[in-house]
Formats: structure tokens, C-alpha cells, sequence
């Protein structure tokens, strides 16, 4: 089976309206069919109301995100906006897995099925769904990776 090279400017096209597409479904899908939030939305939201950045078993990063929905209630319902930040980070968390499948395989193929492997494993969709702690982590997995990779074989910059 030959895998042809595209240019790059319809692959990154191709990616990103993709990306936004699975982030505007699943929002909307979270948003319509689960009522209620997890617990630890809750949480998160009461830390960010009393400027507590987490715990020592919960990342800093949660409060930190859910500070913003505090200015924006007036015009986002904070469930919508949970429902958002989960999604937009999985989206940045699925263009990460995209760059790093680019680096290590070389074609862009390749990097789509990768990108779809973690799409469609349902992880990012239903199972960390009820763990806000979680989601932003799994955002960050893949650049660690993409920039170690890049540090070890391209520039230690990174």
C-alpha cells in the first residue's frame, strides 16, 4: 500500500477543523445529556472561589482553569463551561497526539490514525469525563513526550 505525502497546509486545515468539530459535538452532547456534574466540579469551582489552588492530591492547575468560569457566569453557565474547558483540552490534547505521531512516523497518515486511535478509545470521552482532575493532565502527555523527543533528536532547546 503506497501512503502519499499531502502538503502541509490541508493536513493542518484538515486536523483543526476536525478537532473543532469533535470539541463542538462532545461539548454539546456533555452539556444536553448529563444533568449534573461530577463532585469534583464542585470542588475545583470552590477552590477557585477561595483562591485555593488545589491540594496536595489534586493538581494546582483545576482552580486554576475554573477561576475563569467565576468572570464569565454572567454570560456561560458553569456546567457549559466545565463541559468546554474538558473538551477544548482534549482537542489540545488529540492535535498533541497528532504532532507526535508526525514526529515519530514521519507521515501524516500515520499521525491521523494515531490522533484516532486515542479519539475513539473512548478515554477522553467517558471515562475521564467525571475526573476534572484528570483531563488537563492528559492534555500535557503528549507535548512532554513530542518536546522529549524533540530535545533528544532535533534541539535541546526543547
Amino acid at each position: 500500500m503506497k501512503i502519499s505525502k499531502l502538503s502541509s497546509m490541508p493536513q493542518i486545515f484538515i486536523i483543526f477543523f476536525y478537532l473543532a468539530i469533535y470539541a463542538i459535538i462532545w461539548i454539546c452532547a456533555g452539556y444536553f445529556l448529563n444533568l449534573s456534574v461530577p463532585y469534583d466540579v464542585v470542588e475545583a469551582l470552590n477552590w477557585a472561589n477561595n483562591l485555593e489552588f488545589g491540594s496536595p492530591k489534586n493538581p494546582y492547575m483545576v482552580s486554576l482553569v475554573m477561576l475563569h468560569s467565576l468572570l464569565l457566569k454572567k454570560w456561560v453557565a458553569l456546567d457549559l463551561y466545565w463541559y468546554g474547558a474538558h473538551f477544548l483540552a482534549g482537542s489540545l490534547d488529540m492535535l498533541g497526539i497528532w504532532l507526535l505521531g508526525l514526529r515519530l512516523f514521519g507521515l501524516p497518515v500515520l499521525a491521523f490514525f494515531s490522533l484516532m486511535s486515542l479519539n475513539l478509545t473512548g478515554i477522553i470521552n467517558f471515562d475521564i469525563l467525571p475526573y476534572n482532575d484528570n483531563y488537563l493532565l492528559v492534555m500535557f502527555w503528549p507535548y512532554l513526550f513530542l518536546f522529549f523527543i524533540k530535545a533528544l533528536y532535533d534541539h535541546q532547546k526543547y
